[in-house]
């Protein structure tokens, strides 16, 4: 789980350079809904649907929380 965790964190690193660079909001509500929507389309057994749905709710709010954290970090370097 920590390899996979370190993986992904190392996208939404990439993520937070991208929107930092673009000038791009952190949170889009669609985008969101779709990757969820998406997401739980695939899930084979349909019981763990809640189960995923809210999982899935954590890691999105984890990455929104860390892309927050490191673009605030960014502009506070800058203005050093």
């Amino acid at each position: 789980m920590r390899v996979l965790f370190e993986k992904r964190m190392d996208c939404i690193q990439k993520v937070a350079e991208y929107k930092f660079n673009k000038n791009e909001k952190i949170f889009d509500q669609s985008r969101e809904q779709s990757v969820i929507e998406k997401n739980l389309k695939l899930l084979e057994k349909q019981e763990y649907k809640s189960a995923y749905h809210d999982f899935l709710q954590v890691l999105m709010d984890s990455s929104k929380d860390y892309q927050k954290d490191w673009i605030a970090s960014q502009k506070a370097d800058s203005h050093e």
